[in-house]
């Protein structure tokens, strides 16, 4: 705003000043619409809006497995949520898979085992 501002100033000191070193001359319509014309292109190129309101809070971000929330009441500086409830289900997880493949190790072996008690056996005839 205070370059489309000072844009304006400066457009307005120039034309006085070509208006003093022309008194003579009657301000031609040409360059009023090529003034107007520059004032326009400044406004709608000047202004800039952030994607996101600064008076809106930021978002939750998260960093590996803590999150970051903004404070929710007054005296809080960061909030910071670690997912418990995700962490102990991913440890009961891992250790049901441990239990399944120890299980499914201990099957293999024993067919092994017994495979090999078979084929040691003497053919009967």
């Amino acid at each position: 705003m205070r370059f489309t501002v000072g844009a304006f100033v400066v457009v307005l000191l120039s034309g006085a000043v070509s208006a003093e070193a022309q008194q003579s001359d009657p301000p031609s319509p040409v360059s009023l619409n090529s003034v107007r014309m520059a004032l326009q292109n400044l406004q709608q190129s000047s202004i800039w809006l952030p994607k996101v309101p600064q008076w809106v809070a930021p978002g939750p971000k998260r960093w590996g497995l803590l999150t970051f929330v903004p404070p929710g009441a007054n005296g809080e500086m960061v909030k910071i949520v670690l997912p418990v409830g995700q962490l102990v289900s991913n440890a009961a997880q891992a250790f049901s898979n441990a239990r399944l493949r120890r299980a499914e190790r201990k099957a293999r072996d024993e067919v092994l085992r017994t495979l090999k008690d078979f084929q040691a056996q003497p053919l009967a005839r």
